[in-house]
This record gives C-alpha cells, structure tokens and sequence, in this order.
C-alpha cells in the first residue's frame, strides 16, 4: 500500500459487513466527496468475490489521497482473468455479477497475482 497520512488510510476489516462500516467511516473523516454507497457496494463485491474464489481475505486497506479512493482487496486465490464484459449477466443468474458490478461502479481496477496471492486495486474518483 502507498503511504497516505494515517486520518486517511485505514486497514478494513476482511468481513463484508464490518468492511462496510469501516469504508463508511473512514470516508465520512476524509470528507470524500465521491458516491460514498457505490465504493462501499465495490467493496463488498470484491470481499465476497475473495472469500468465495479466492481462499480468503488476506487484507484489505484503503485510503484517500486527494480526491481518489483506492482500496486494495488481497485474498489468497491464484488469480484470474480481468475480462471487462459489457454483458449484462442474467437476472437469475446466481454467480457472475461481481467484477460486473466492480467495473460499474468504480472508476477503475487491475489484479496483480504472486505466489502469494491476488490483490485487486479499485479506484474511485467523485
């Protein structure tokens, strides 16, 4: 992780729900003017995504620098392929809708894997 002042960079809890609140609260210190619920949903989404595919939660930060929001996901997954589709999944469909959200919602990311993970770098801008 980049070095941010400590006010605006914070280690998020591994769990969905509580990495919620956490984002939520170190946004509202940061004064982030950005659309506070779709980073938290991002997150979220890429949380899951990591518990489900990836072994597990290793770490999560986030921090503020300027205006731009970044969020580092790391789980202890192999990797996978960053393909963008712009294909809507089904609304039925009950897997596929993460990286989907993820490319929506923030302004961009890229996954970076080593023999100790997978990390995946979101960024917002307000």
């Amino acid at each position: 992780m980049h070095l941010y002042p400590a006010s605006y960079a914070r280690r998020l809890s591994g769990s969905p729900a509580r990495a919620r609140a956490d984002l939520r609260a170190l946004l509202a210190s940061a004064k982030w003017p950005g659309d506070v619920d779709a980073a938290v949903l991002a997150v979220h989404e890429a949380l899951t995504n990591a518990i489900d595919h990836g072994g597990g939660v290793r770490h999560v930060t986030a921090a503020v620098e300027g205006s731009v929001l970044e969020v580092e996901v790391c789980d202890s997954g192999a990797g996978f392929s960053v393909g963008r589709s712009s294909k809507r999944p089904e609304p039925l469909a009950e897997r596929g809708r993460g990286l989907w959200l993820i490319s929506r919602l923030a302004d961009g990311y890229d996954v970076t894997t080593t023999s100790a993970g997978t990390c995946l770098r979101l960024r917002f801008l307000p």
